[in-house]
């Protein structure tokens, strides 16, 4: 559950992250869509919808490529 309480923390205190953390931890979530569970798949998948919203786009197209 650390991923939902992080990407609580980071939509919820609107606070301006650098892009090398935001780099990180769009990385750690997108690592947890490869683990075999489900339910750590779908949580992953919930916490990259929230914090995506968050991010400004030049971050995001940087981050995925």
């Amino acid at each position: 559950m650390a991923a939902s309480d992080l990407a609580q923390e980071v939509c919820g205190n609107n606070c301006v992250l650098e892009l090398g953390v935001q780099k990180r931890i769009m990385q750690g979530l997108l690592k947890q869509l490869e683990d075999k569970d489900l339910e750590v798949q779908g949580n992953a998948v919930k916490c990259l919808a929230k914090i995506v919203r968050t991010l400004k786009q030049y971050s995001c197209v940087s981050i995925f490529h």
